[in-house]
């Protein structure tokens, strides 16, 4: 019985149903694996790196507004689109 439990353990190991959620921040497609996923308050990596700068660079009275948050960190990242060159 227990070469039946290890057996099904080292068949499903390593497989992990994905699913997709969107960043709230710049609405990017997240397949929620191990490298990429959706991190705290439903940022990919990237954007909650940059959520983190921006709540530690606040002054401290002033509360987090991610309303804020989101609408410069989109308007940040289509200024940083690369432009599209016609010949």
């Amino acid at each position: 019985m227990l070469c039946a439990r290890v057996m099904a353990a080292e068949e499903t190991k390593g497989l992990r149903q994905s699913t997709l959620s969107e960043c709230k921040a710049c609405h990017r497609d997240v397949a929620n694996t191990d490298n990429d996923r959706i991190l705290g308050a439903g940022y990919c990596r990237n954007c909650y790196a940059a959520f983190v700068r921006y709540r530690d660079n606040l002054p401290t009275t002033e509360a987090v507004n991610f309303a804020y948050f989101e609408r410069q960190r989109r308007e940040y990242l289509e200024s940083k689109e690369p432009q599209r060159v016609t010949a």
